[in-house]
């Protein structure tokens, strides 16, 4: 089946063999300019002057006396149209959106020459209309009717008033913003790409196009604009060829949206080649293959398998094999699933800068340039930030390790920019003086191009390139900002370069005309390969859901001409129908998962596939298979490999925890991956503090207040405690604990409010404990903060040794409460006995089992011989005293009462530990999970 590009190729060699010179090409893209020459080279039997052959872009570019503006400098120009006529203060930075809204409707309204006059017309009353816009047709002045009889009958809550009261203002004003716009830029020579167009227009309907006295031939069209219609018309008057690109199936359906312009342009400009070729080809289709699979890797995968089988017998014709990525971000996953023997790829539309680990660097470094902290002469960073940059694997020099390691070890909140400045780089990175956004970013990427070509870093060659993609690019930006003198404020600037850059490809080096050709729907126009995937055929993508946003409503919209989301459908469903038409071998993937919130359902074209043509459709539809978690359940076996590690523990090699006993019981798993394999969780320094972190503050900040008064066993009186009330004195001994874990504390006070958060509510709750202490005196301290132990006996040779760092240990009379502080809030219910050893179990009651475990630890300490001992919990939040643990079903039974029967049960759980046929077993309890970082390795 011929190509048709090949198609017109012939058709034109045999109107103009041996004088292509003579003819003016217009083409949609650059990609049909690429294939189009590609194959008259291969029929031209004999050297020949070249046709001309531009796109319509450059074509109109050309034909203009105006230059086209870039985005950048058009709107701000148009920030200052527009301040010059709305007085209502605005910024620049809270313009910008609003900014490009309407130069995108600026933009609409010249190419398809809409009377802007007309369309920005305030209706003050209803009955204006007949007369206002009479020389419309009646279907246009009914949908205008509408729009004001909703602008005026609207009905609703004050803000929906306030929101329309402030849209009619607004819309007295466009007209003008408008004209005085246009204006500005047409006096310095400049113009949006619309106006271009539009003045193209104005040259082609008063017949002043040349086409450089050549024959004028437009290829591939599909919706026109009014502006290209008007050159159109000139071409037609200068006998210009047409070359549409169609299916008579999609084309006799009268209401079929892939055919609605086609039919259009049809009737206005018909085809050259007229009736010679029958473009019938959907409804000879043999075979079509639809497959849905649950995720993108899938989709990625399959589309591998199939192309690479396809390739290994592809001759050097590049519209053998073709990839049409319906959504694009599919691109790195296909690239990394195609084999290596694949042979030649084209990616015409480049790699995505966004898909960068680089670039993914500058977002953060821009983000950290404005956390910047000033404070008498000294720089701070927010260390949350700082840990983000060198946790980056493009910044791995050994001094930033180190730096890296002492920000998270000490738990610094804030970073003293000195820390940073002995490594080259991180004086780059975190520089002490102020520099402007632009050379603050082109530093660092100049800095980390040379690093790794010091280094000689072949791995992040990749970077390199990016590096030199980025730091262009903003180059360019700032050409702009110097030529048209533009003031920027730095957080606009952010905005903006963020969004230039995720914009951006990396071109993959790749022959244009050999190989496996990779693009997008839009680039695919006029290219018919013989065998095709189109993968992610699913609503949302095939069709696309988004629509540019707009401030001339859709009944205007629609009532002038202008496009709106039933005509992008319509361009999309015969971009879609237009690839496939000639494709001997089609392929579609979608995502099946319903889940992936990414996707849509499967798109309706293939619905509409399916349901025109059954016979010629085959669909296959893949799952994950999932297994229920309890009958696949992972078990670590006590093997040679990790029985040695766990009898680590006995004989006082290594000694165990109540919290590791705690997490043994939660999940048996969890505790061979956290104590027996070792593996750590990534440490992470928030900019805000934990409770871990501010209850190791209490503690600490609690010991050095009552150190003095600890380990004499004497009575501690009021007067004793009154002087450890006083604000100035607890608030000394917090900073200095604060101190110890972040550093300078009175710098970073000043630059931050969590500090003095954590400050207040410090002291706050050590001021409860002190009070609640004076009203119940007269009780005496044996230890604060101190590691107790006790050995058990496992079997006849060996011991385990039990140690737990008790909080408080409180005398009153003969009774000796072993008291652990608690951050959190009190239960609303009491602890079961029952439940301090179950395994499995939500909500086991973790605290009590602590605190019965200390009380266990002290038992044979001298101390505590005779002694009735009481576990007990003292939550701080809670403005009440000691809380000894009572547990429910139970009459107030003492740990006297209950000791045997918890030591018989700790003994038996001691013995399952270590017992070499019991396995390491996952918790049966997903919810348990829910927090759990070991869930990526469990994937629950």
């Amino acid at each position: 089946m011929k190509k048709f590009l090949e198609l017109v190729a012939e058709d034109l060699l045999e109107r103009k063999n041996h004088s292509l010179h003579e003819l003016l090409i217009i083409v949609p893209g650059k990609r049909s300019r690429t294939f189009l020459k590609h194959i008259l080279s291969q029929l031209i039997e004999k050297p020949r002057f070249a046709p001309s052959i531009f796109t319509i872009n450059e074509f109109v570019e050309n034909e203009s006396k105006l230059k086209l503006i870039e985005t950048i400098p058009a709107i701000a120009l148009l920030y200052q149209t527009y301040s010059n006529i709305i007085t209502k203060e605005e910024t620049i930075d809270n313009f910008w959106y609003f900014g490009e809204m309407l130069l995108a409707d600026f933009d609409d309204i010249d190419k398809y020459l809409v009377d802007a006059g007309h369309l920005f017309k305030y209706v003050h009353d209803l009955k204006e209309i007949e007369q206002l816009f009479d020389d419309l047709e009646g279907d246009q002045i009914e949908l205008i009717k509408q729009f004001w009889q909703n602008i005026y009958k609207g009905t609703g809550a004050k803000s929906q008033e306030k929101v329309r009261g402030q849209f009619l203002e607004f819309w007295k004003h466009l007209y003008k913003i408008y004209e005085a716009y246009k204006k500005e830029l047409s006096s310095a020579g400049m113009g949006y790409e619309g106006m271009l167009y539009r003045e193209t227009a104005i040259k082609a309907d008063k017949n002043q196009i040349n086409f450089d006295k050549k024959k004028p031939v437009f290829i591939g069209f599909n919706a026109l604009s009014g502006a290209e219609k008007q050159i159109f018309n000139a071409a037609k008057a200068a006998g210009g060829l047409f070359y549409w690109d169609y299916d008579q199936w999609y084309l006799d359906k009268k209401h079929h949206e892939a055919g609605y312009f086609m039919r259009q342009n049809l009737r206005q400009y018909p085809s050259t080649l007229g009736d010679k070729h029958n473009f019938d080809n959907l409804r000879n289709k043999q075979k079509i293959e639809c497959i849905g699979f649950p995720g993108e890797l899938e989709m990625a995968q399959k589309t591998a398998e199939i192309i690479t089988s396809k390739a290994k017998s592809q001759d050097d014709d590049p519209l053998k094999n073709g990839i049409i990525l319906g959504n694009e971000s599919l691109l790195t996953p296909l690239l990394q699933t195609l084999p290596d023997d694949t042979g030649k790829i084209n990616v015409t539309m480049g790699l995505p800068l966004q898909n960068t680990s680089l670039l993914g660097l500058v977002k953060i470094l821009m983000q950290v340039k404005q956390q910047k902290i000033k404070n008498k002469g000294n720089t701070l960073y927010k260390s949350a930030w700082v840990i983000e940059v060198l946790q980056q694997d493009i910044i791995n020099t050994p001094n930033l390790k180190e730096t890296l390691d002492t920000l998270i070890n000490e738990k610094r909140l804030f970073c003293e920019v000195d820390l940073l400045q002995a490594d080259p780089i991180g004086s780059i990175l975190f520089p002490v003086k102020d520099i402007n956004l632009i050379e603050y970013l082109k530093s660092i990427l100049k800095a980390i191009v040379e690093y790794n070509d010091e280094e000689k870093n072949e791995k992040d060659y990749f970077n390199t390139g990016a590096a030199i993609k980025i730091y262009s690019a903003i180059n360019q930006l700032t050409q702009q900002i110097e030529n048209y003198k533009l003031d920027l404020p730095e957080k606009l600037m952010v905005r903006l370069i963020d969004r230039i850059l995720s914009s951006i490809n990396l071109t993959l080096e790749g022959e244009p005309l050999k190989g496996i050709q990779i693009m997008g729907l839009i680039e695919a126009r006029t290219l018919d390969f013989e065998n095709l995937i189109i993968n992610a055929v699913n609503e949302g993508f095939l069709p696309s859901s988004s629509v540019a946003p707009s401030f001339i409503p859709y009944n205007l919209r629609k009532a002038y001409g202008l496009l709106t989301f039933e005509n992008q459908d319509a361009v999309f469903a015969y971009y879609f129908y237009r690839a496939i038409q000639r494709a001997q071998n089609l392929t579609l993937i979608y995502n099946s998962n319903e889940a992936d919130n990414d996707y849509g359902e499967k798109s309706r074209f293939l619905q509409q596939i399916a349901f025109e043509f059954p016979n010629t459709i085959t669909e296959n539809k893949y799952q994950h298979v999932v297994t229920p978690i309890n009958e696949n359940p992972i078990v670590i076996e006590k093997d040679q490999t990790v029985q040695p590690l766990l009898n680590q523990y006995l004989n006082g090699k290594r000694k165990i925890y109540p919290i590791q006993l705690n997490t043994y019981l939660n999940c048996p798993l969890k505790f061979y991956l956290q104590y027996i394999a070792k593996i750590k969780e990534p440490e992470q320094l928030d900019s805000g503090i934990d409770q871990r972190i501010f209850g190791q503050i209490f503690h600490d900040t609690m010991e050095l207040l009552y150190k003095p008064l600890s380990g004499t066993k004497k009575p501690i009186s009021k007067d004793m405690l009154l002087p450890l009330l006083n604000d100035e004195t607890i608030l000394k001994q917090i900073n200095h604990i604060m101190a110890q874990q972040f550093g300078n504390i009175e710098l970073q006070k000043k630059s931050n409010g969590m500090i003095s958060l954590i400050e207040q509510v410090a002291l706050k709750y050590i001021k409860r404990v002190i009070e609640n202490d004076i009203k119940n005196e007269g009780f005496s301290l044996y230890g604060l903060e101190e590691e107790y132990e006790i050995k058990h006996q496992i079997n006849q040779d060996q011991t385990i040794t039990i140690a737990g760092k008790i909080d408080r240990l409180q005398a009153s009379g003969n009774q000796i409460f072993v008291i652990d502080y608690k951050t959190g809030k009190v239960p609303t219910q009491k602890p079961r006995f029952e439940d301090l050893f179950a395994h499995d179990l939500p909500k086991r009651p973790e605290a009590a089992f602590q605190a019965y475990l200390y009380t266990t630890i002290i038992e044979n300490y001298e101390f505590a011989q005779n002694k009735e001992l009481t576990p007990s919990l003292l939550y701080i939040q809670e403005n009440r005293p000691i809380h000894p643990i009572i547990f429910s079903g139970r009459k107030q039974e003492t740990y006297a009462d209950l000791k045997n029967d918890f030591k018989a049960q700790l003994s038996n759980i001691l013995t399952e530990l270590f017992d070499n046929t019991t396995p390491f077993k996952q918790t049966e309890d997903s919810d348990m999970c829910t927090n759990c970082y070991f869930k990526s390795i469990c994937h629950r």
